[in-house]
């Protein structure tokens, strides 16, 4: 990850697609699960530090999730990119 400074521009249009909300469902789940996947996909030296603070918002919330959802309302890998695809597709 980048130690360079926020391009704040960048980072709202990140922001916007994204949409990083409290995880309140499984379709939420699989949509910011996808998201972060995708970045993680990036090579460490590649990702901005904007994209490094929205991999970190989104952890947060995907690990707040998983700790407090029953294991039925979690989506299998699989099923987090179909929605993933399903939205941007």
């Amino acid at each position: 990850m980048s130690t360079t400074l926020l391009d704040e521009r960048r980072y709202r249009e990140l922001l916007d697609v994204t949409l990083p909300v409290a995880i309140r469902t499984p379709e939420d789940y699989g949509r910011l699960l996808g998201a972060a996947a995708m970045l993680m996909e990036k090579p460490e030296t590649e990702i901005s530090e904007g994209e490094g603070r929205l991999l970190e918002m989104l952890s947060i919330l995907i690990d707040e999730y998983e700790n407090r959802a029953p294991p039925y309302q979690r989506l299998n890998r699989t099923g987090c990119w179909l929605i993933y695809w399903k939205r941007e597709g």
